[in-house]
């Protein structure tokens, strides 16, 4: 299916809303995990300030298993936080999601159904209505001041909501470009959300000519990839990837920057075309790839000014940050989409981490997708060396989760290539492992409630033991700080990492 194809496909998908059930439950899956992964957010900005009571309490409440309900616990977290019952009405209006495509409107498209935003309203799991639905939905350019609104009363049924058949159409042709805020209010019996119950919010784009640009750099990418060598050629690609998941209409992470992420494609490909550096001039954070042996790993480089290595003159340290994978709850449930979990949330969740530092810093994607993520990671962090031409100069390694339970697993063989190592929730090491590790600088910080806390509470009281003997000579320690909830730990523990960092690295 060619490219023009895909992208008419993506936008009729709601349009016609007959067709949408029938993109596959991947598809709206991975659309309401990243509503999961927004609610955890809205969770953790709750959390901000609050008392360390509050914070355990939000934190056992999040280590509750699912049973299949997903979005349960993290609705009575933030039901807490705001001092109200996660009753049904707080849940249901916690849980409603919307597919809005386009991502990016564009209204002289030559395809007539992308020039206005499809928004279907759904239920990524089912849950009780406590009433009779209807969603008030408005469209709202940067200063607030509502564009469209309309009422939806009709197919409005939980059964109908499974399936996506509420249907809102923004227009789009009088808008100017730019980004716009969809606010999706869910009314019971008629009655608007009490000011403490969660309403829907995401952002669209407005941009002209945005089809016929991404046609054309999504086909150069095609033209100009097979003649580079393995680094460029996924960097490029993986700049390509981004643009080419919101042309058919699959869910964003985090937020939505699906112009600028053209713009930094179209920069690249000049880039190319006048012979410089494939990152050349661009600055702040870049999602692209790296190459990794046959394969690709998402990563996002965090650039700026004398830290973009198609100019910096001299190496610098660098940090490399491997996040979790997916997962519905504590138990580790996956999602089928996403396989991995993209490295925009992680870029996301540690906004400021390294800006002003003399470092470096690039986000891996997570494990996940059943590939083999040792030997991703190992061929990842040579392309980076490659990359930044830092030589054999070791990195420094933070990891959670399930990448820290990959490295703690391998890390007798990664030990040369690391210059110092965090461990969040996992990464338990055997004795021999931890008596192996000499000078390395470690640090590991639990997870409340987190099983896989436990391996490293055992290597920690190992050390202890070992230095009570007389016979520990290594760096191994407890991140400073309180146990965050389990999907917080490299937001909580950030200003001890970056502490940790400049220890070693310098800064």
């Amino acid at each position: 299916m060619g490219e023009r194809q895909l992208l008419a496909v993506g936008c009729a998908l709601v349009s016609a809303l007959g067709l949408l059930p029938a993109q596959g439950p991947v598809y709206r899956e991975r659309w309401g995990y990243m509503f999961l992964e927004r609610l955890r957010a809205e969770v953790w900005r709750g959390l901000l300030g609050r008392d360390a009571a509050t914070r355990s309490k939000v934190a056992d409440l999040l280590a509750k298993p699912g049973q299949g309900l997903p979005f349960v616990a993290p609705a009575q977290a933030l039901a807490a936080l705001r001092g109200v019952e996660a009753d049904p009405a707080f849940l249901l209006r916690a849980t409603v999601g919307v597919f809005s495509l386009p991502e990016v409107c564009d209204p002289i498209a030559q395809n007539e159904v992308c020039r206005k935003l499809n928004a279907s309203v759904f239920l990524p799991f089912t849950v009780e209505a406590p009433g009779a639905i209807s969603f008030a939905v408005e469209a709202r350019d940067r200063g607030g001041a509502v564009q469209y609104s309309v009422v939806l009363t009709e197919n409005t049924s939980v059964p109908d909501l499974r399936q996506a058949r509420p249907a809102a159409i923004v227009p789009c042709e009088e808008l100017a470009d730019g980004t716009y805020e969809l606010v999706v209010r869910t009314l019971l019996d008629g009655e608007a959300p009490r000011s403490t119950d969660p309403v829907l919010r995401v952002k669209f784009h407005v941009l002209r000519g945005y089809q016929q640009r991404s046609e054309a750099a999504l086909g150069l990418v095609r033209q100009l990839g097979p003649q580079l060598s393995a680094l460029p050629r996924a960097l490029l690609e993986g700049m390509a990837a981004e643009v080419s998941r919101a042309y058919i209409g699959e869910a964003f992470d985090h937020e939505t920057d699906a112009p600028g992420d053209l713009t930094r494609l179209e920069a690249a490909l000049e880039n190319l075309r006048e012979g410089r550096h494939v990152l050349h001039g661009l600055l702040g954070d870049v999602p692209t790839g790296l190459p990794t042996g046959a394969s690709k790993i998402a990563c996002v480089l965090r650039l700026g000014e004398g830290r973009n290595p198609a100019s910096s003159p001299t190496p610098r340290p660098l940090v490399v940050v491997a996040g979790g994978a997916p997962s519905y709850d504590i138990t580790a449930l996956r999602p089928s989409a996403p396989a991995a979990r993209s490295p925009r949330w992680l870029a996301a969740e540690l906004a400021t981490f390294g800006k002003g530092q003399p470092w470096d810093v690039a986000f891996l994607e997570s494990p996940g997708g059943g590939r083999n993520y040792a030997d991703q990671l190992r061929e990842a962090l040579k392309s980076l060396r490659e990359l930044w031409a830092v030589g054999d100069r070791p990195i420094l390694l933070v990891c959670e989760r399930e990448a820290a339970a990959v490295v703690g697993l391998q890390l007798a063989a990664l030990r040369s290539q690391l210059q110092g190592l965090v461990l969040l929730g996992s990464g338990g090491m055997p004795a021999q492992v931890l008596d192996g590790l000499g000078t390395l600088p470690v640090r590991i910080g639990m997870l409340q409630g987190y099983p896989s806390s436990d391996g490293l509470r055992r290597a920690l009281d190992y050390v202890a033991l070992r230095r009570s003997e007389k016979q520990w000579q290594g760096d191994f320690a407890l991140l400073p700080g309180e146990e965050p909830a389990w999907p917080f730990g490299l937001r909580a523990y950030a200003p001890a990492i970056t502490t940790f960092v400049a220890g070693v690295v310098g800064g």
